[in-house]
C-alpha cells in the first residue's frame, strides 16, 4: 500500500495497467526504493521487470511513449518518456 500511494501518478498508469501487469513482474528500483522507504515522495523512479528489451519496446509502443535512450539497450535498459513528462528506465 505505501508503494501505491507514493508513486500513483497518472504518468505512472502506462506502466502500471493491469494488461501489462500480467505479463511481466515490473518492480520499482534505485533510489525510488530508498525514498519510499524515507517517506519521501519519490520523483525519479526507475524499474526492473522480468522481460527483454525488445518485449519492453514492444509492449510501450503507444502514442504518448517515447523510446529516447537506446545507449542502455545493450545492457538491458530502456529509457523511456510518457507524455513528455518523466523519463523512466526499465531495466530488464
Amino acid at each position: 500500500a505505501l508503494i501505491n500511494q507514493k508513486i500513483d501518478r497518472s504518468e505512472y498508469q502506462t506502466l502500471l495497467k493491469p494488461s501489462l501487469l500480467k505479463l511481466i513482474e515490473l518492480c520499482v528500483a534505485d533510489g525510488a526504493v530508498r525514498d519510499i522507504l524515507m517517506v519521501i515522495n519519490p520523483h525519479d523512479v526507475d524499474f526492473a521487470a522480468t522481460a527483454t528489451p525488445e518485449q519492453i519496446k514492444h509492449m510501450l509502443s503507444e502514442p504518448n511513449i517515447r523510446m529516447i535512450n537506446a545507449n542502455g539497450e545493450q545492457h538491458g535498459t530502456i529509457t523511456t518518456r510518457i507524455d513528455d513528462k518523466d523519463n523512466f528506465e526499465i531495466t530488464t
